[in-house]
């Protein structure tokens, strides 16, 4: 359960260096200093034999971001003389929210003889990883001041002994709202219907956008991209007109306006509506 403490694919590196052994000294508390690729490093002892429950390290996420994320230690528990585990849990006491997939990537182990037994999966590098984008409640956000589910890592060793790992955090990007978006297709079929996997896009094409009210301050002009696509970003609710202009050498299969209205979602976003289409036949 998630506890409230009160962005495309977002990335940050971390050092974390575990010492663990039979005899220890406690440590202060991390601290993070900034590498010199713009990445976060930080560090954190673990003692066995000392707080199984400490927070292990803390992560900026940027300038324009207050505050940060906590990463917690929880339960660290020798099981064996090949394996030890603890849980981690992610605090975000940041003002922004955050959006799945939250992973938690293992960069490095030192020494190699050290292994990860539980991993989630694996990154396209290779790394092993754990998913925390389950483990954010029902809602699928990690708000500011909510914590996530713990999940357990657990590694596999020759016998007891000190270890590092470097970690990195991977961290969706916040949904856009308030965008308008379609295809100008090439309807071969003369249908006025977008079929993907038979209609091709057309690059270049212009399309406007203005409020039924013909509010100048709102009226955008886009061009399809290679694919034909085409999005309007972070428009208020209203009503709005989508007009493909008349272009010559072309003629449209669909009509060349289209009315999309915008409403306010229950959690207070703006909606989307990514199917204004327009289909066309390019005189050739």
């Amino acid at each position: 359960m998630k506890t409230h403490f009160r962005p495309a694919y977002l990335i940050v590196g971390i050092l974390a260096i575990f010492l663990i052994g039979f005899l220890f000294s406690c440590s202060d508390d991390p601290t993070d200093t900034g590498g010199d690729d713009g990445s976060l490093i930080s560090t954190g002892d673990i003692d066995p034999l000392g707080e199984q429950d400490f927070l292990l390290s803390t992560v900026d996420l940027g300038h324009d971001v207050r505050g940060r994320l906590e990463i917690w230690v929880f339960d660290l528990t020798i099981e064996s003389d090949s394996a030890v585990s603890f849980d981690i849990a992610i605090a975000n006491k940041t003002d922004r929210d955050i959006y799945p997939p939250i992973h938690f990537v293992i960069t490095k182990i030192i020494p190699n003889s050290i292994t990860v037994l539980n991993a989630d999966g694996f990154t396209p590098d290779q790394f092993p990883f754990f998913d925390f984008s389950d483990d954010i409640g029902d809602d699928g956000i990690l708000a500011a001041g909510e914590t996530t589910d713990r999940v357990k890592v657990r590694f596999g060793w020759p016998e007891p002994m000190a270890f590092g790992i470097g970690f990195r955090l991977h961290i969706g990007q916040a949904p856009i709202e308030g965008v308008i978006g379609g295809v100008v297709f090439r309807d071969r079929n003369q249908d006025g219907q977008y079929q993907p996997e038979q209609e091709d896009g057309l690059e270049g094409v212009p399309i406007e956008l203005r409020t039924t009210s013909g509010d100048p301050s709102r009226t955008r002009l886009v061009r399809t991209d290679r694919e034909g696509r085409y999005a309007l970003e972070g428009l208020p609710a209203g009503v709005y007109k989508v007009t493909l202009p008349l272009l010559p050498g072309m003629q449209l299969t669909t009509p060349r306006e289209i009315l999309v209205t915008l409403i306010v979602l229950p959690d207070g976003r703006v909606s989307n509506f990514l199917e204004a289409h327009f289909g066309a036949i390019p005189y050739t």
